[in-house]
C-alpha cells in the first residue's frame, strides 16, 4: 500500500514537472514572437518616419522654388538646394 503511495507520488510530480515545462517552453515561444513583432513596429515606424522627412524635404524644395520663380531672387533658392541634398540623404537611408 506504501509503495504504491509512493509510485502515485513519483508519478504525479513527474506529471506536473512535464506540464510545467511545457507552459514554460510555450512562455518562451509566445515571448519571442512578441519580441519579433515589436521589432517589426519598431522599423514600420522608423520607416514612416522617415517617409514623413522626406516628404517634409519636398514640399521645403517647392517652396523655395515657388519663391524664387515669383521674386526671381537667389535666398529662395537655398531651402531648395538642402531640401534636395536632404531628400537624397534620407531616401538613401529608406533604401
Amino acid at each position: 500500500m506504501r509503495q504504491k503511495r509512493i509510485i502515485f507520488t513519483d508519478l504525479l510530480f513527474a506529471i506536473l514537472i512535464f506540464i510545467l515545462l511545457f507552459v514554460s517552453y510555450l512562455s518562451y515561444q509566445r515571448i519571442n514572437d512578441l519580441i519579433e513583432a515589436a521589432d517589426l513596429v519598431n522599423h514600420s515606424n522608423t520607416v514612416k518616419i522617415k517617409l514623413r522627412e522626406t516628404f517634409i524635404s519636398i514640399a521645403d524644395a517647392e517652396t523655395g522654388q515657388r519663391g524664387y520663380l515669383i521674386t526671381k531672387d537667389t535666398l529662395f533658392l537655398q531651402p531648395y538646394s538642402g531640401a534636395f541634398e536632404q531628400t537624397q540623404a534620407t531616401v538613401a537611408e529608406l533604401d
